[in-house]
């Protein structure tokens, strides 16, 4: 996996969840795939902050289709462990770049990384944009001018 930039982050948001028993694989730690369910509720918790949920999305005239994931696993996690999910958006421009890590919530313990790139679909045409709609870029930009550190 490529190493994830995070020079540049615009807005970063964290989730938090708890690994249930439904979650476990036969050998007692999270299923792999159950990692991107994880993931989908920490991207869509951070545009929930920018007003960009499911909704809006539609709305816009565009769906955001997962173009390409990496994840790396660094430790497993365990039935009980609550995690937290810090998502950083470093991307906005021609798609949306997402960072995350996961990280265990008593320890501090980087657990996961990953990054997901999506890309805007016309939901008329079904053809991707090359560039993010005005819409996405306004909210963005708003809820930066009222967010500064």
């Amino acid at each position: 996996m490529a190493k994830i930039d995070d020079s540049r982050v615009y807005i970063s948001t964290t989730y938090e969840f708890s690994v249930h028993f439904y979650d476990l694989d036969p050998v007692g730690v999270m299923w792999h795939g159950h990692y991107v369910k994880y993931m989908e509720d920490a991207r869509m918790y951070l545009l929930d902050q920018v007003g960009y949920n499911y909704d809006k999305h539609i709305e816009s005239g565009y769906v955001w289709p997962v173009a390409k994931m990496n994840l790396k696993y660094k430790r497993p996690l365990k039935m009980g462990q609550k995690v937290l999910i810090v998502t950083d958006l470093i991307e906005y421009d021609n798609c949306l770049r997402i960072n995350y890590k996961m990280l265990d919530k008593e320890t501090g313990e980087l657990l996961t990384t990953a990054q997901t790139t999506q890309l805007p679909v016309d939901v008329k045409t079904k053809r991707p944009s090359f560039s993010t709609p005005e819409v996405f870029v306004k909210l963005v930009k708003e809820y930066l001018a009222t967010h500064k550190n």
